[in-house]
């Protein structure tokens, strides 16, 4: 911990799963954290799962992990609480807390805080680092016709006059964009009329990467924190 103080004063919630066996036959596993400051508030404190992935030797009960600096399970800002269990399918799924960013006052107001996160199912990647990937079970959800079915290329502003009657907290979309001379190009959603509110996905084709912009993302003047990523 001295090591590595983004990763607390005390590693709550750790949870220890297999990924499989690499090309020795060694168990390969994995263990997760919740980064906590019991001592007062940090800048990491509950916004990151930290982890580290490594062989297992369980006759010694020992982990020799990959690298002794950690990665994280998500660079949004908002990821805490890991848990998780091996199912009967034999499969390591890890759940987390989409942590919000109001203030103790807003959540004992509204009677709630946080989010649950979708289960994902943990993996070894073929570079031997952790992989992630949503559980099979979320593609259940989807049932009947889509709501709107474009295939043919079509130009932002016809896609959007066709888009101007869905309505929907969940939605599941599928996006095939070409940028054209565009550096950034992406999507809104959760947008109201007057466009105060938006949560912008974007991909930001000179840097290579893609990105979240929540500067818009509901009623953010209760705690810094929303921002671009």
């Amino acid at each position: 911990m001295a090591a590595h103080p983004k990763t607390g004063q005390v590693w709550e919630l750790p949870t220890f799963l297999p990924i499989g066996k690499d090309a020795q036959g060694r168990e390969r596993r994995a263990l997760l954290i919740n980064s906590a400051f019991p001592a007062g508030p940090g800048e990491y404190s509950s916004k990151y799962v930290p982890y580290w992935v490594g062989t297992w030797d369980a006759t010694n009960r020992r982990l020799t992990p990959d690298t002794t600096e950690p990665k994280l399970m998500d660079y949004g800002d908002h990821f805490t609480g890991p848990s998780g269990t091996v199912d009967d399918k034999g499969r390591s799924l890890v759940f987390s807390v989409a942590r919000d960013r109001r203030t103790e006052r807003a959540h004992y107001d509204a009677g709630w805080a946080h989010n649950a996160g979708l289960p994902s199912e943990l993996s070894m990647r073929p570079d031997g680092d952790l992989g992630f990937r949503p559980v099979e079970e979320v593609s259940r959800l989807h049932a009947g016709a889509p709501l709107l079915d474009i295939t043919a290329p079509t130009s932002p502003a016809d896609a959007n006059n066709r888009l101007a009657g869905i309505r929907g907290d969940m939605l599941h979309i599928k996006l095939t964009m070409e940028r054209g001379s565009a550096g950034t190009f992406g999507l809104d959603v959760l947008r109201n009329p007057g466009d105060e509110e938006r949560t912008r996905l974007f991909s930001d084709a000179p840097a290579g990467q893609p990105g979240v912009d929540r500067t818009r993302s509901g009623n953010n003047s209760t705690e810094p924190g929303f921002g671009i990523h």
